[in-house]
């Protein structure tokens, strides 16, 4: 199948066209989504760096992507995606009213179904920037409030350089166990 009969079969059937793409996007959205949160929750680290902004980006854009389609079609001289395809009228006087209502539920069904999927945020776990002690390594909650990090790379337990996890005013670190601070903030 060439791109040339895809862009035929779309034109014939607009509706299920944008509902195969919507379907599509919404389905490589979730599924990258997916991904960044397990990559961040097995790292403890926030997905950053170039090829995650760049995929992005990407996926920013792709919602956009059946309408870039529309266009190029229509530059290319053919119809709309969107447009209703020629046709008798039908018997009943409703002129293609049930199925353009019946393509406005389904397109705000799987929009709504993607946004719940890939943009709604998770709840907080913790305050950004607190810090605290989680076993004998200092943690820091990241910028979002959604996950604590030990910081440093490689991660070091205090153990391994002699010390333990200690907390004052709010901070978390590693110093002697004589030092005078239970690792919750009190006096020993």
């Amino acid at each position: 199948m060439t791109l040339k009969d895809i862009a035929s079969w779309a034109v014939a059937h607009p509706e299920l066209a944008l509902i195969l793409a919507g379907t599509v996007v919404t389905a490589i959205t979730s599924a990258y989504a997916a991904v960044k949160i397990a990559f961040q929750r097995v790292t403890g680290r926030a997905a950053k760096g170039g090829v995650w902004t760049v995929l992005d980006v990407v996926i920013e854009l792709l919602p956009n992507a059946p309408g870039a389609l529309n266009r190029l079609l229509r530059a290319g001289g053919a119809r709309s995606l969107f447009a209703v395809p020629p046709a008798s009228p039908p018997s009943n006087g409703q002129s293609g009213r049930a199925r353009l209502g019946a393509l406005v539920v389904l397109l705000v069904v799987g929009l709504g179904a993607g946004a719940v999927l890939t943009g709604c945020p998770r709840p907080r776990d913790c305050t950004p920037a607190s810090q605290r002690c989680e076993g004998d390594t200092p943690v820091i909650c990241d910028g979002e409030g959604r996950s604590w990090r030990a910081s440093g790379d490689p991660i070091v337990t205090c153990a391994q350089v002699g010390g333990v996890c200690l907390v004052r005013e709010g901070r978390a670190y590693c110093g002697r166990a004589d030092a005078g601070v239970a690792s919750d903030g009190g006096a020993l």
